[in-house]
């Protein structure tokens, strides 16, 4: 795994070699020694260990083999990562894993959904099947720079999703790139042009374009309103009046007939 990573080409004793499920340390000196033995280079190591026994034989290992600064910590990686930094992960110049295979409690005291450490934002590993869960935090661990290498069961799928993942990696830093130079590109120019523009160009761009825009908006949505409400109010008093004053007229006249009729019936009369 260490030449896998090439880490034969280390090129400062200041760079970094981390195994979040390191067990014994097997990996992690290997690493160490492949790149000493071909730069000079004494990486500094780092890692984490979740069972106690094995821990300890960890940090015997890593005195034994003359690499007594070596940071070896206990603890669950997933749940609970020691290696921390800014809010996030720390991140290394080299990672080597050979984690559980298949661990079906490895989201034990793991937000998923909200995972502080930004772990799974492209997607959440089978609940049972914690595979894919070390292999993103192995990604997660690494310098933009940084190689790594895990060993998992079934390589073809993960292959597949490290390759998948390096491109969206990929697409995003240029995507961002872009970006900043846009705005820089734009803030340029807007810094140029503004330096020449004149009174009435000001009064134009601030005033005009954005004030007066505003003002007609407001204005003419009122203008609007009143419109509207006049409307209404004429076709009310249209269908109230809808009949002629001669029409009407004459309805009373026949109206008035008919009483009239009705009195004399009665024998009364309407003066």
């Amino acid at each position: 795994m260490a030449k896998v990573i090439g880490i034969r080409t280390a090129k400062s004793g200041t760079q970094t070699i981390y195994d979040p499920t390191c067990g014994s340390g097997s990996l992690l000196l290997k690493g160490h020694d492949e790149a000493k033995s071909a730069t000079g280079k004494d990486l500094a190591i780092y890692g984490q260990e979740n069972d106690l026994a094995t821990w300890a034989l960890a940090k015997m290992n890593m005195f034994l083999h003359d690499c007594p600064s070596a940071e070896v910590w206990k603890g669950n990686t997933l749940s609970s990562p020691h290696f921390t930094e800014k809010g996030g992960l720390k991140t290394f110049d080299f990672v080597v894993a050979n984690p559980p295979f298949s661990s079906k409690a490895w989201s034990n005291g793991v937000n998923t959904e909200h995972d502080p450490f930004g772990r799974f934002a492209f997607g959440v590993p089978p609940t049972k099947n914690g595979d894919y869960a070390f292999l993103l935090h192995v990604l997660a661990s690494l310098k933009s720079t940084g190689k790594g290498a895990i060993i998992m069961p079934h390589a073809g799928d993960e292959r597949k999703m490290l390759k998948e993942y390096l491109v969206l990696i990929e697409q995003e830093a240029a995507a961002n790139n872009k970006v900043k130079e846009a705005v820089k590109a734009l803030e340029a120019k807007v810094a140029t042009k503004y330096g020449k523009l004149n009174k009435d160009e000001i009064k134009i761009l601030v005033v005009d374009d954005k004030w007066m825009g505003t003002l007609a908006a407001v204005v003419q949505s009122e203008l609007d309103r009143v419109s509207q409400a006049l409307t209404g109010r004429i076709k009310q008093l249209a269908e109230r009046y809808s009949k002629p004053l001669p029409e009407l007229t004459k309805e009373v006249a026949a109206m008035s007939a008919r009483v009239n009729q009705h009195l004399k019936k009665m024998g009364a009369t309407w003066n």
